[in-house]
């Protein structure tokens, strides 16, 4: 299991996905930006410090409640 720094944050998403290939809990915000959406795994995903347009992403795809670890 990969330790996550002290800056990661987890993102809850209040949507399902039925997505059946394979998903990370982790995601590259840059990635996430350029996809222009992110979806979650079991309504949780993890990443490092979002910035505004990450956050924006984020909220465009149903996610709800940032929690930051730091």
């Amino acid at each position: 299991m990969k330790i996550l720094t002290p800056l990661a944050i987890l993102l809850f998403a209040f949507s399902a996905n039925a997505d059946e290939g394979e998903r990370r809990i982790h995601v590259d915000l840059d990635d996430v930006i350029a996809a222009g959406k992110v979806e979650p795994v079991d309504g949780i995903t993890s990443s490092g410090q979002p910035d505004a347009a990450a956050l924006e992403v984020f909220a465009d795809s149903g996610y709800g409640v940032v929690i930051d670890m730091r």
